[in-house]
């Protein structure tokens, strides 16, 4: 019976587990906080704090675990064909702030596959997200941008950025609350709208078509019993949130609800965009990163200078880094959710399943790779998660003399 108790405390976040997890999310949505007046006194920007915390707890990790401890081959073989993209092309000012934040992105890659390696920290991983979305949810209320009246954020954070953190705790607590139907179900589906309202409120169309996908998506393929109560709650969930953006008198809201009906068309700009990544897909090498703007006519360029982008991954990365890191992207991307299917069995692992699905719909339609920081973590934290089917027999073993139990991750 022992070994079984000690099985369930080690299922639950412990305080370790959450502060780990905490700075990490915290390291990836830090630019929503980082203006606040509360943090005006930090001498140093608040990301660059985030991620040396987070890289010395790295280091701590690599020589607690220095024995043992093994280099993650995707993880090598990924930044191996990514790297040399950044050797060629013009040196600019988007350039260099490419790079700087290609570092933290790494960093926080590396937290994903080497510090949310338990079934405590991958909860307590969930978990921050849903809180630094509650929290941001405070703040719009308390201190909103004022400088954009149709479009709800946080001061100082873009109206794309609050759209994200809120619509991937949407995603986590919908998929939660299709599987499990506890003490905790009420309060789950009071905050899961109120994230949706935020989102919608936002008017960043992204996160919400990313969420719709996802949400409906994730109920139909993922693993476990109950799917047709989990679609049909999924399909009551998109009708709910259908019904208030046509309801709603928030400018945000009607954003979304004209994008629907057709009365407001989708960037065309973007569309510009996309077209000419397509055009360079003939270069096998790319154009270098943070490049992309060396290829664009002037009627293509948006009016942000240097700062060009594809606002699609895997445009940005073929038309950027080449053929072979496209191809190392998208098996990366797809190994990831190939295996998070794998997990979703549990309601833990169909959110985690949800928040990665949620990720990279969002990244085909939006940011750069370093805006989808939260979709490399992620994408991480599952590929270091063992399947239930290799996990080692003697963990879910009863003693000798004990009933047999049923034991999920």
């Amino acid at each position: 019976m022992a070994r079984y108790r000690e099985r369930v405390q080690t299922d639950s976040p412990t305080r370790r587990d959450y502060a780990v997890a905490f700075t990490v999310v915290l390291l990836i949505h830090a630019n929503l906080f980082k203006s606040s007046p509360l943090l005006a006194w930090l001498p140093i920007d608040l990301t660059l704090i985030l991620a040396a915390v987070v890289a010395v707890l790295l280091l701590a990790h690599a020589l607690r675990y220095r024995g043992k401890l093994r280099l993650d081959l995707r993880a090598v073989a990924l930044l191996a064909i990514v790297l040399p993209a950044w050797l060629y092309g013009e040196f600019h000012d988007y350039w260099v702030a490419k790079l700087t934040g290609f570092v933290i992105t790494l960093v926080a890659l590396l937290a994903g596959f080497y510090l949310i390696n338990t079934p405590g920290r991958r909860k307590a991983w969930l978990h921050a997200i849903v809180i630094t979305a509650a929290v941001t949810l405070a703040l719009t209320v308390i201190a909103p941008a004022a400088d954009d009246v149709i479009r709800l954020s946080v001061a100082g954070a873009t109206t794309i950025s609050t759209g994200r953190i809120a619509g991937a705790a949407l995603v986590i607590l919908a998929v939660l609350a299709t599987r499990s139907f506890g003490r905790a179900w009420i309060p789950m589906i009071l905050l899961a709208a109120a994230c949706g309202a935020l989102m919608i409120a936002t008017g960043s169309r992204g996160p919400v078509i990313a969420a719709a996908i996802t949400i409906l998506g994730v109920a139909i393929v993922s693993k476990g019993r109950g799917r047709f109560m989990r679609v049909i709650l999924a399909v009551g969930a998109l009708a709910a949130g259908l019904a208030f953006i046509q309801d709603s008198n928030n400018l945000g809201a009607s954003r979304i609800g004209q994008t629907l009906t057709g009365e407001r068309e989708a960037s065309d700009a973007r569309v510009e965009l996309a077209l000419a990544a397509l055009r360079q897909l003939e270069n096998p090498f790319g154009v270098g990163w943070a490049n992309f703007q060396s290829v664009l006519g002037p009627a293509e360029m948006l009016q942000s200078g240097n700062f060009q982008y594809a606002h699609n991954v895997l445009l940005e990365v073929a038309v950027e880094a080449g053929w072979f890191p496209l191809i190392g992207v998208a098996v990366f991307l797809a190994w990831s959710l190939l295996r998070a299917r794998g997990l979703s069995s549990t309601p833990h692992g169909a959110a985690m399943f949800g928040l990665l699905a949620f990720t990279v719909v969002n990244a085909m339609v939006s940011g750069d790779i370093n805006d989808n920081r939260l979709m490399w973590a992620t994408a991480a934290v599952i590929l270091a998660t063992p399947l239930p089917a290799v996990a080692p027999a003697d963990e879910y073993r009863p003693v000798e003399g004990e009933p047999r139990r049923r034991v999920t991750r």
